[in-house]
């Protein structure tokens, strides 16, 4: 008899919509024994795109073989080549494997305004990120909504 293997969720959305604040809170209560992979090909070998080479592949496989659930999430996925590369490639390493697919809304607006909040080093490639990805990030409908943030109480004038 063969072992069930985990669910695999995949959350998509742009630089700021939400995603690592989504995992750090709801979704970390309601499942808090998932496996996360936040920014899931983030040093890649070499740094290549492709999925295969996230160094989170293997670790994300042996999880889901062992049963236990994963969520992958990295504004790649924006671009729907990338996110049915990972798809496919799940599929064929976890044969039954039972994927979950979780948008975020394409609102470059207020993505922007997250980002510009966060005050990070990196603010002009992710601006120009969320410019690029907006222009082909189709999310269904029933995607869900980008919080705009606030600034810390400290902050605020």
């Amino acid at each position: 008899m063969s072992q069930e293997v985990g669910r695999l969720y995949v959350l998509v959305g742009l630089p700021g919509s939400g995603k690592s604040t989504f995992i750090d809170g709801s979704f970390h209560d309601e499942q808090p024994d998932v496996l996360v992979f936040d920014d899931y090909q983030s040093n890649a070998i070499a740094n290549q795109p492709d999925p295969q080479w996230s160094r989170n592949r293997s670790p994300a496989i042996e999880a889901l073989r062992a049963g236990q659930s994963v969520l992958i999430s990295d504004v790649n996925y924006c671009r729907k080549p990338a996110l049915d590369r990972v798809v496919s490639l799940m599929r064929d390493d976890v044969p039954g494997i039972d994927i979950e697919l979780m948008y975020f809304a394409n609102d470059p607006s207020s993505a922007e305004h997250n980002v510009r909040l966060r005050g990070r080093d990196e603010l002009q490639r992710e601006l120009k990120l969320i410019e690029a990805l907006s222009k082909e990030y189709l999310p269904p409908e029933v995607a869900m909504p980008i919080v705009r943030g606030t600034a810390p109480l400290d902050e605020r004038a």
